[in-house]
């Protein structure tokens, strides 16, 4: 236990709280497109001979045009494509997300002022596109950063570390359970750092994050490793939220910061 124990157990309750809710209206949004989509004809299954009754091209198309009427008719806009008893089913929905809508801005404010009062705050805020909710998401995910002996338990943490030469959270082919434990995953810990990675690499030509993550991409193209434009860009974003997570942990733990390589 720590100076900080009692504000970081607040934050990681104020963090499982608002992603409760944001899971729930998820929910509701993912069970009115497939409402939708059942009406538009949309078929997943398979016929007796294990092959796909409708090509994924057509569904892939009956995904989009749910999508679309499902967004118009949550703004108001009339609808005639859809009988009245499927839109008012989709408005029913929809009323139910708003409730929802509401503890999650509560929350979303509340997250902000208590991760405000962490000592790190200060240099949360000097750094562009960091932004105090991803740092307080990041706290309520991974605790009290003074517990983390070194900054590489904390990329495992949060899903960017390599175990066994794999990167975390794709163990190689036929992996065993043992495997998936070594490698401790948790895809919603890494949607954490995704949204880290994109914030920083949106912020602005000036962000020193900004630079790595385009140097990092560069380098990778010009190496022939890359074989789709998305590997470049995971593996330069990959490396770009490790760093600034490494910051982060260090200026916690009050260790001096190292350059970015």
């Amino acid at each position: 236990m720590t100076d900080l124990t009692p504000i970081v157990n607040d934050i990681r309750e104020i963090h499982k709280q608002r992603d409760f809710f944001i899971g729930g209206r998820n929910k509701v949004s993912n069970m009115t497109g497939a409402y939708v989509r059942r009406y538009l004809g949309y078929d997943s299954g398979e016929d007796g001979n294990g092959v796909a009754r409708q090509s994924q091209e057509v569904q892939s198309k009956i995904k989009k045009e749910a999508a679309r009427l499902v967004n118009s008719i949550e703004k108001g806009d009339e609808v005639l494509t859809l009988p009245a008893d499927v839109v008012a089913m989709v408005l029913t929905m929809a009323d139910t997300k708003i409730p929802m809508q509401g503890h999650i801005s509560k929350l979303t404010r509340a997250l902000e002022q208590a991760a405000g009062h962490l000592p790190a705050a200060v240099w949360v805020k000097s750094k562009q596109g960091f932004g105090m909710i991803n740092f307080g998401r990041i706290i309520g995910e991974t605790g009290d950063l003074f517990l983390y002996e070194t900054c590489a338990k904390v990329w495992k943490r949060m899903g960017l570390s390599v175990e066994q030469g794999n990167r975390q959270g794709a163990p190689g082919p036929n992996p065993t359970t043992e495997d998936w434990i070594k490698h401790g995953y948790s895809k919603k810990r890494r949607a954490v750092i995704y949204n880290l990675g994109e914030c920083l690499i949106k912020k602005g030509d000036d962000n020193p994050w900004r630079e790595l993550y385009l140097r990092k991409k560069a380098e990778f193209i010009s190496s022939g490793k890359s074989e789709r434009p998305a590997h470049a860009n995971n593996h330069a974003k990959r490396v770009m939220t490790k760093q600034a997570l490494k910051e982060l942990w260090c200026v916690w733990n009050d260790k001096k910061l190292v350059r970015r390589d």
